[in-house]
């Protein structure tokens, strides 16, 4: 959880650039900051990094939260996504233990071992994960 103090803003650029800026900025990405402010779930900051129209979306209210991979118009949640790359419980992110600055690692971890087609650009590939994901995605969730 995230210390009353540290904005959400200054959270979301300190973990982008410890953990995934060493990964995604070689590959050609930049981070930009694209929002901040407060909703009714409270205080919140979103970003992405972006190469052309590929994108990582980034959202953090007190850990990070949602991840999405895109490129155009389309995009897919990184959960389903690892999950079509075949990661299944080897995935880190997202069950951090709730330090914070942990997520980022675990995040930039599955990106490298899982994702590098993103990563790489590769479209072909990418798309045809992307499109197992959105399936997984789209399914009604099961109960225990």
């Amino acid at each position: 959880m995230l210390d009353s103090n540290v904005s959400r803003k200054d959270h979301l650029i300190d973990g982008a650039k410890a953990h995934l800026d060493p990964l995604l900025v070689p590959a050609g990405f930049r981070f930009v900051l694209e929002d901040e402010g407060t909703s009714s779930g409270g205080r919140f900051a979103q970003g992405a990094y972006v190469n052309g129209d590929w994108r990582l979306e980034l959202h953090v209210r007190s850990v990070l939260g949602m991840v999405r991979l895109g490129r155009g118009d389309e995009s897919v949640g990184i959960e389903p996504f690892l999950k079509a790359a075949g990661a299944g419980r080897d995935a880190r992110f997202p069950w951090t233990d709730g330090a914070s600055m942990q997520a980022f690692a675990d995040l930039a971890s599955d990106l490298e071992r899982y994702c590098g087609d993103f990563i790489a650009m590769r479209a072909e590939a990418f798309d045809a994960i992307a499109v197992e994901a959105k399936t997984i995605e789209n399914e009604p969730p099961r109960l225990p």
